[in-house]
């Protein structure tokens, strides 16, 4: 009765209330490795009543995060996850009737926030080939001199990564015609090439990232910009009173105190990926071209993938639905296990394909 137009027009699909404890989670890019008792044990030491009873105090976690990229404090702003802080960008510069210059597929959140804020979507999908024309995208800049454009390195659905070089151009090329440009690094730890030593650079330059990917921390929703001083400080003023829970602000900085944690996680999901695309060439199904800790794959083309979601669910393996796009349909993103797990999860998809040929 009360609600805004453009709010009760929104298409929002609601998370399905599957219960997720204890299976094997192939389906949300998350951390599926498990945390060592030594890390677990330094988090619970450090958990007091205070953690519970008193304010957040971010400070500190400011500074780690500032040394640990090689930038100044004043050059970072905290946000819950994420996509609260890519909400906060079109809060802060977004509004109605700007053109925003969005991938597809790609987060949707990015979508989501451009309906939310009356914006005008400008989209350039993938082909059937899982190829994306940046020098395309690039004169979509030129040509619609959009609000904002988005850009993810890596791509959060095929996995590809984009050179330094690559991105610079986008980002000279946004300056140019004085568009924000938003590198998306939700997965850079996977595969190098942030341009986060570019934000003195360009001023139009804002790069999101977040630490529940190869940090493993989904469940704690931090999230985080890197950009100029000025643009910083811009997002200030559209910032709640307190950005992270303690515990959130607690776990990140025992983290970064033990970043080998995340890097050693990043090279088991090196080693299971090569492991994964070898043995899907071998049977003649195609994977994109992903760096990252997860595959998207060809199933379609080989079995009824609603029926082997099924048959898998029982054996407490959960993988997505494949891509709505018309082009993509077929193919599915599957996150990457443990190298015993997934050796599993393989002999399960050849159980399959041997007792359902299509």
């Amino acid at each position: 009765m009360w609600i805004k137009k453009e709010i009760k027009d929104l298409i929002r699909v609601r998370d399905m209330s599957e219960k997720r404890q204890g299976m094997f989670r192939m389906d949300r890019n998350e951390r599926t490795l498990a945390f060592s008792d030594e890390i677990v044990s330094k988090i619970r030491e450090s958990v007091t009543s205070e953690i519970f009873t008193n304010y957040p105090e971010i400070d500190l976690l400011y500074v780690k995060m500032a040394q640990y990229l090689g930038v100044k404090t004043e050059n970072l702003i905290f946000h819950t996850g994420s996509d609260l802080v890519i909400k906060s960008i079109y809060e802060t510069y977004v509004s109605r009737g700007d053109k925003v210059l969005i991938q597809k597929p790609a987060y949707a959140m990015y979508s989501v926030y451009a309906e939310m804020f009356q914006a005008e979507s400008i989209v350039q999908q993938y082909d059937e080939n899982w190829r994306f024309d940046l020098e395309e995208y690039q004169e979509k800049l030129v040509s619609e001199k959009p609000k904002l454009a988005v850009l993810e390195n890596p791509n959060g659905s095929i996995g590809n990564c984009y050179s330094h070089q690559q991105v610079e151009s986008f980002v000279k090329t946004a300056a140019r015609t004085n568009t924000l440009a938003i590198i998306d690094e939700a997965y850079i730890d996977f595969c190098g090439g942030s341009v986060i030593d570019l934000i003195d650079k360009y001023n139009n330059l804002i790069v999101v990232r977040t630490m529940s990917k190869a940090w493993g921390m989904a469940g704690l929703r931090v999230g985080y910009a890197v950009s100029n001083k000025d643009v910083i400080n811009d997002l200030f003023q559209v910032k709640p009173m307190h950005q992270l829970s303690s515990f959130s602000i607690m776990v990140a900085e025992t983290l970064l105190d033990h970043d080998i944690v995340m890097k050693e996680y990043v090279e088991e999901m090196d080693r299971v990926r090569k492991y994964v695309t070898d043995v899907f060439s071998c049977k003649n199904i195609a994977t994109t071209d992903s760096k990252i800790h997860f595959v998207t794959v060809e199933l379609g083309k080989v079995m009824n993938v609603d029926h082997f979601r099924d048959y898998i669910m029982e054996k407490r393996y959960m993988i997505r639905r494949p891509f709505g796009m018309q082009q993509l349909s077929g193919w599915v993103r599957i996150g990457l296990l443990p190298m015993e797990q997934m050796k599993e999860f393989m002999k399960l998809l050849d159980d399959f394909l041997e007792g359902n040929q299509r």
